[in-house]
């Protein structure tokens, strides 16, 4: 609310991402950076407005996350970075349509998310 009025008090001032700078990302920024080719391509079809369709887990925790690399798609929608455009049933397991919530989601994927594939990268070619 702070910076809604601040930002209505001046009339000059240009809107910036808030919310993913109110607390650490560096749990996001591991897992990212580990990632593998698919979810890179995954990450890239969600930037450009797409949606991806995973196995929703509701019992991760921060000890399991390294446990199976799947568990980054419930993390990232638990953590506000994805909402569930659908969620569905396939027998006893449940599973979601995956989308970016908004605008200040996107350029954090487009900025933050990219920069640290990048790294990556480089790092994988050293």
């Amino acid at each position: 609310m702070k910076y809604i009025q601040f930002a209505l008090n001046n009339k000059n001032h240009i809107l910036q991402t808030y919310w993913v700078n109110t607390s650490s990302n560096s749990i996001i920024h591991e897992l990212i950076t580990k990632s593998d080719r698919k979810t890179k391509n995954d990450i890239e079809t969600l930037i450009t407005g797409g949606s991806i369709d995973k196995p929703l887990y509701d019992d991760i925790t921060y000890a399991n996350m390294n446990v199976k690399f799947e568990y980054i798609w419930s993390f990232l929608l638990y953590t506000g970075y994805l909402k569930p455009a659908q969620i569905y049933q396939k027998g006893i397991y449940s599973y979601f349509t995956a989308v970016i919530p908004e605008i200040e989601i996107i350029t954090t994927y487009e900025n933050t998310f990219r920069q640290w594939f990048n790294e990556s990268i480089r790092k994988d070619v050293k």
